[in-house]
């Protein structure tokens, strides 16, 4: 989409960001209620794979992978994503 790209200094921001982070993983088995856990098979920023595992550790989570897409689906295509929240 014309004027959606991520500069730079965003970007650098958000790898700076992720550095940093611990993680959530060991915290997943604690959540206690249903959860729709979308990621784009295109995401370099949480690849599917992480999510896939976090969703692993969720008691009641549903993983839905959203093919074609990266880490913007929800703007790169708002109405594709209504359906999976539909449902859910």
């Amino acid at each position: 989409m014309e004027g959606d790209a991520i500069s730079p200094e965003v970007m650098a921001r958000q790898y700076a960001a992720m550095e940093g982070w611990q993680g959530a993983l060991p915290r997943m088995k604690s959540v206690d209620v249903p959860t729709l856990h979308i990621c784009g098979d295109l995401d370099h920023l949480a690849p599917w794979e992480t999510g896939r595992r976090m969703a692993a550790e969720m008691p009641m989570d549903e993983l839905l992978v959203a093919e074609g897409f990266g880490h913007g689906f929800p703007y790169q295509d708002p109405e594709w994503l209504w359906e999976p929240l539909r449902g859910f």
